[in-house]
């Protein structure tokens, strides 16, 4: 049984989000797959009545239904997950973003993160992943690092998006939009990420 339903975004504007402005018809109708829809999740546990804001990849569209799959990692539900796939209409969509045309990023995208040196200029694998807990809002308390950086204790990095590491490297999607603290090694005969 589903623990959570997503809510219309009109009785969103009548409530606490009043502050919210919402697409057009025609806004929506210009969507694409591959954008990106805001929409709001509410728990269906009578014991947990938060409800979150996040971001679905559109996939497919059909005179006002849609499918897509989720973009964010929930903090406060369970039954729901990454890249699970969501059905919605037009009526729930709070607002978008186009990454085609470069109107915006997610917000949880535009998070920065340290990436070395040797991953972003020298082209290098990153080997190692970890986390700890971010000093403000726009960190999102993520360091990438190869090996030898790992094994040197080297801190030469840069600050970069999440959105331009996924573009780099699409396999830690997965990792970076969690919040946790834990740190990932890559296991080259596994050709996969490992939790330590």
């Amino acid at each position: 049984m589903k623990t959570w339903m997503i809510e219309n975004a009109s009785q969103l504007t009548e409530g606490s989000f009043d502050w919210i402005e919402l697409p057009s018809h025609e806004d929506i109708k210009s969507l694409l797959p591959g954008d990106l829809v805001r929409l709001s999740f509410k728990s269906t546990d009578p014991e947990n009545t938060r409800n979150e804001l996040l971001w679905v990849a559109i996939e497919s569209s059909n005179e006002g239904k849609f499918e897509g799959l989720l973009s964010d990692v929930p903090l406060h539900f369970k039954g729901i997950e990454l890249d699970d796939v969501i059905k919605f209409e037009e009526t729930n969509i709070i607002n978008f973003n186009v990454y085609r045309t470069g109107m915006g990023t997610p917000w949880v995208h535009a998070q920065e993160c340290f990436v070395s040196r040797s991953v972003l200029e020298d082209g290098e694998k990153p080997s190692y992943v970890f986390w700890t807990p971010p000093e403000d809002a726009y960190d999102s308390g993520w360091m990438i690092q190869t090996q030898d950086d790992y094994i040197n204790n080297d801190s030469d990095s840069v600050c970069v998006s999440l959105r331009e590491v996924f573009n780099y490297d699409n396999s830690l999607r997965h990792i970076l939009l969690q919040r946790k603290e834990t740190s990932y090694y890559w296991d080259k005969e596994q050709q996969l990420w490992i939790s330590d």
